[in-house]
């Protein structure tokens, strides 16, 4: 487990958790931004998903497809939870 950085916990208002951790490439300079929380509110902050391997354009349909999965999920009474991360080049 690489060192966290920098955490701020979930707050129901904001419904999702922000953290920032080292990259386990000792070499690589940047930091990995992690955000988890509601579905919904990760969803808004995405501009890319990841598909089989390969980061694609987020289009519509998949938001909708994501959107009619979690309501699918959740409906079966599952906790469903979105997760998104970038690295990000900065010196703390």
């Amino acid at each position: 487990m690489q060192q966290t950085i920098f955490s701020i916990r979930e707050i129901s208002p904001v419904l999702f958790q922000v953290s920032i951790h080292e990259t386990a490439d000792e070499t690589d300079p940047r930091y990995l931004l992690v955000i988890k929380g509601a579905p919904e509110r990760i969803l808004d902050r995405c501009n890319r998903i990841l598909n089989k391997g390969k980061a694609e354009e987020m289009t519509q349909e998949w938001k909708d497809d994501f959107e009619a999965a979690y309501l699918e999920l959740g409906g079966l009474g599952e906790r469903v939870l979105g997760k998104c991360y970038d690295a990000i080049c900065c010196s703390l």
